[in-house]
């Protein structure tokens, strides 16, 4: 008996011993190739911003100050108002 027909829908054309078979999606977007923005560390922006809170309150108090609005003074305020 002789076969004349083959049913080679899953026939490996090329040797794939070390490439799996991936198939792409193509109805995905493009990822671009560079990115935009670089990424910091979680606790690293946390320190930064941190930083610039406390630099802020500084500068903040210090005008404050110099303005004649002293913790006393912002204490009889408050106490006035409530």
């Amino acid at each position: 008996m002789v076969v004349d027909q083959v049913h080679g829908h899953s026939l490996a054309v090329l040797e794939t011993e070390h490439h799996a078979p991936v198939a792409g999606n193509t109805d995905a977007p493009l990822a671009r190739t560079v990115a935009l923005q670089g990424m910091q560390p979680e606790a690293r922006r946390i320190g930064a911003a941190w930083e610039r809170l406390t630099m802020t309150m500084d500068a903040l108090g210090k005008e404050a100050a110099a303005n004649g609005l002293t913790e006393s003074r912002l204490k009889a305020l408050l106490a006035a108002k409530g």
